[in-house]
């Protein structure tokens, strides 16, 4: 999961704040209960030196997908959260903001729907009150 600039303080809402979100499109929708698609992958950004040679296969042959999004690459690694239990967020009311906000883009969705393979994502993104 990517993570954005964050404060510390729990929160117990599934939804960010709209300062949070600022200047951005708005958020529609909630999780799925049991889903916990974007808990099951971590998305680090790597040197570009890991989409030459071998080192790309290599990399994948061990489940770990390699991509390259605006010119930055990124690996997207199968990684359960440790928090999760039986597929279920067990510090739900205290995870990090990261978890609070995410997706917080289109790409986001597209990118966990892309990791699993099929449509999971149940948010979606609106402009002001398009819908």
């Amino acid at each position: 999961m990517r993570m954005s600039t964050v404060r510390d303080e729990p929160r117990d809402r599934e939804s960010p704040r709209e300062e949070d979100l600022q200047g951005v499109a708005k958020r529609e929708g909630s999780c799925r209960t049991g889903c916990a698609a974007c808990c099951r992958f971590l998305t680090v950004n790597v040197n570009p030196d890991y989409f030459t040679g071998q080192a790309k296969a290599w990399i994948e042959l061990h489940g770990i997908q390699v991509r390259k999004e605006g010119g930055i690459c990124w690996m997207d690694i199968p990684s359960p959260c440790s928090a999760l239990v039986d597929g279920r967020c067990s510090v739900y009311n205290k995870r990090p903001k990261a978890c609070r906000v995410f997706p917080s883009s289109q790409a986001e969705i597209d990118l966990v729907d892309s990791f699993t393979g099929e449509k999971v994502c149940t948010y979606r993104f609106t402009k002001g009150g398009d819908k």
